[in-house]
């Protein structure tokens, strides 16, 4: 049931929701859906996270705390088992690690990273993009989408990144155009829930197409802040 009032600047009433769910409060101003400037896009983003701050750090925390415990698990005998303080004075103690086995953890480590940043942009679009439709979602609300979509959750991660990986075998250049086709697959599986895993890829590259230059500036750009950000504080 579509309420009869107009919306107001602050947000919409969601007493009872565009999605005819009754909501308690009233939801954040939307982020428009339409093309932006990269300026602009930082500044939506500081906005949405200002407005629901609580939820959207809850969501990406969620799944980041699990992956990087394990990481942590995975990582523990890449010095050989000793500390970092014990190598410095002794590196000779890295040299009993076995290359194969860090090798292995650190593929892992690196899929379960990257499983997690796609679980939480799933997580994080579907918050955002539910204000578009009055629809003012919390961490609870997130969780059970997640746990009812996780197989084209994580069917679309596999293929995706199989994808990916064959592209870089053949020369490189083929999996960057890959990684920048599917980026908006995420956002997708969260927006449009009746899409399955290809459906959604299908849909992302249709969509990265039309603006195909502003999508690589805007991943290169992200890549760049988060490498400085992970220097700053390593």
């Amino acid at each position: 049931m579509v309420p009869s009032d107009p919306v107001a600047p602050g947000g919409v009433d969601t007493a009872t929701g565009f999605d005819g769910v009754r909501r308690r409060g009233r939801t954040p101003l939307p982020i428009t859906d339409r093309p932006l400037p990269v300026l602009d896009l930082v500044d939506g983003a500081l906005s949405a996270v200002r407005q629901r701050p609580r939820v959207l750090l809850s969501v990406a925390l969620i799944f980041a705390i699990p992956a990087a415990l394990v990481n942590g698990w995975l990582a523990r005998d890449t010095l050989g088992g000793a500390g970092l303080v014990d190598v410095m004075d002794d590196p000779t103690l890295v040299s009993g690690t076995s290359p194969g086995s860090a090798s292995g953890d650190a593929l892992a480590g690196y899929l379960l990273s990257w499983l997690s940043t796609a679980v939480t942009g799933v997580g994080v679009s579907r918050v955002v993009g539910g204000w578009l439709v009055g629809r003012d979602d919390g961490l609870a609300d997130v969780c059970r989408f997640l746990l009812r979509r996780w197989w084209v959750i994580g069917v679309a991660f596999v293929l995706i990144h199989v994808l990916e990986a064959i592209g870089f075998v053949l020369l490189v250049l083929p999996g960057l155009w890959l990684v920048v086709l599917f980026s908006l697959t995420s956002p997708v599986m969260a927006l449009e829930d009746d899409l399955g895993p290809v459906a959604a890829m299908r849909r992302s590259a249709e969509l990265v197409r039309r603006r195909f230059g502003p999508c690589v500036g805007v991943i290169a750009l992200t890549g760049l802040v988060g490498s400085l950000l992970g220097w700053a504080t390593s």
